[in-house]
């Protein structure tokens, strides 16, 4: 008898604690308001980017995050806030069949990342496999790191069952990354300031430099150059998919394409973009408006704002802005499905678990004549 009691009363609590929490006032499912369990099956269903639009579109403006306001940027994003061009292009637009074309294009950053990172590739474009299955270690991390991000009790939990486990595909990327850094400082022994100024070589300069006071040690070292790796190929590729994807999906705006073009506009905010915003209209940069092109530029953020910009932002876009001319000048791309027929989808077909992440985007390359 006692137990049943007990439990009615641990559920009571619960129930009034949520309802008389401060989170009551942010509009959105009722059932959200209880649990993280919406918010988690939100993410296994891979829609949440739409579903987080629909909601702003329906219930305004809020004042907790996921926020659409474009007065509240300043506050959260603010400062003190609480290539040379590889054959395998012309390999790949010789084949008749349909290519992976999110598949290419990491194996494309991740050897940018890598030869940036330690001055040498990592084979990815040579083998056109995920070697080690570096690719999918880290779409498992990052849909794991989103659930464990909402499920904060679980996390002690998942460490614990990691740890019983060895961590093995985790341990993957940490110990490629240690191997190739003290590949760089024993092989290498003879570091200078001669040769390609690579990450790793810059660090462990900097790391010998008699006057250096702020100590920086090897797993320093390791730490720096394995964000690289982790956080320098998914952001890209993806990048690089939706603006091939929109571009030839709108010949009008690809036959005025002299340099290149914006990435897919994830910012949806009609006071900002225009009631257009949720179309592919890259001519909403070349306003003449310059007040509303400067309003444009001030909220758009896809490497964040402020104090939180991405480190990797300038290397991000050094990889765009190399690829996505070259390939848009040599090549006529057709998007289809896996068995090669036409793509009839207008909308970039993905899955958001941490990032927007293209699926089922196949392509066929012809050079042009």
């Amino acid at each position: 008898m006692i137990l049943p009691f007990v439990l009615f009363w641990v559920f009571l609590v619960f129930l009034l604690s949520r309802q008389l929490s401060w989170s009551r006032r942010i509009p959105g499912p009722r059932i959200a308001r209880y649990t993280n369990l919406w918010y988690c099956w939100q993410i296994l269903k891979s829609d949440f980017h739409w579903t987080n639009i629909k909601l702003h579109e329906e219930k305004g403006r809020v004042n907790f995050p996921p926020i659409n306001d474009p007065d509240a940027t300043k506050i959260i994003y603010g400062h003190g806030s609480h290539l040379e061009k590889s054959e395998w292009f012309d390999e790949l637009s010789s084949e008749k069949m349909p290519i992976d074309l999110p598949h290419w294009l990491q194996c494309y950053a991740f050897d940018v990342i890598a030869h940036i990172t330690f001055g040498e590739r990592f084979g990815f474009l040579d083998k056109g496999e995920d070697i080690q299955h570096l690719i999918q270690i880290l779409d498992v991390g990052f849909t794991a790191s989103s659930l464990l991000g909402l499920l904060l009790w679980l996390q002690p939990l998942a460490l614990r069952l990691l740890a019983m486990v060895g961590g093995h595909e985790a341990g993957v990327i940490d110990t490629f990354n240690k191997k190739k850094v003290k590949e760089a400082k024993t092989e290498k022994s003879d570091v200078s300031e001669n040769g390609p100024m690579t990450m790793v070589r810059k660090m462990i300069l900097a790391q010998r430099a008699p006057e250096d006071t702020r100590g920086i040690t090897d797993v320093d070292i390791e730490t720096t150059c394995g964000a690289n790796v982790g956080a320098g190929s998914d952001t890209t590729s993806l990048t690089l998919s939706a603006v091939l994807f929109y571009l030839y999906r709108n010949p009008v705006c690809l036959e005025r394409a002299n340099v290149g073009c914006n990435s897919w506009v994830l910012h949806q905010n009609k006071e900002i973009y225009g009631e257009d915003a949720d179309q592919y209209r890259p001519d909403r940069w070349l306003s003449d408006d310059n007040e509303k092109l400067k309003t444009m530029e001030q909220f758009f953020m896809p490497f964040g704002l402020g104090a939180r910009t991405c480190i990797g932002k300038n290397i991000s876009l050094l990889e765009i802005n190399k690829v996505v001319p070259m390939l848009v000048r040599d090549f006529n791309i057709e998007f289809v499905t896996k068995d090669g027929d036409p793509l009839k989808a207008d909308i970039l077909p993905g899955k958001n678990r941490w990032f927007v992440k293209p699926e089922g985007l196949y392509a066929r390359l012809k050079r042009r004549s």
